[in-house]
């Protein structure tokens, strides 16, 4: 498997135990540790119900080299929110709230690989 941002080799020892295993990662451990990991949880009132938006990265360069590391994200919220609404999106921004904010459902859990809306204002009209 090769990286999917700088097309290096990922696993380069093939044993007998890991022949027929695909692996899991999409990016290098060297453009890995190129971004900030931050994972930040913003709850956001939205009428009667509330906004649960986790972002993992601070920034990212290729969306499917990070979905990899989403599978913890689904467990937990899959565990532990089994009736609740679960939504991912690679950005989360303006447009997206928006149309989340007219919908008038239950708590929402968003998953979202990066944040454009980190500050306050920008989630008041």
């Amino acid at each position: 498997m090769y990286c999917l941002v700088c097309d290096k080799l990922i696993n380069k020892v093939v044993t007998i135990k890991n022949i027929f295993k695909t692996p899991k990662d999409h990016i290098c451990e060297y453009c890995f540790t190129k971004h900030l990991m931050i994972n930040r949880l913003d709850v956001i009132p939205i009428d009667d119900y509330r906004l649960f938006v986790n972002s993992i990265f601070e920034d990212y360069d290729l969306a499917e080299a990070m979905m990899s590391f989403l599978k913890p994200y689904y467990i937990y919220y899959l565990k532990t929110n089994k009736n609740q609404i679960i939504m991912y999106f690679d950005t989360f921004n303006k447009g997206i709230y928006n149309i989340i904010k007219t919908t008038k459902l239950s708590d929402i859990y968003l998953i979202c690989l990066k944040n454009e809306m980190e500050k306050e204002k920008d989630y008041e009209d």
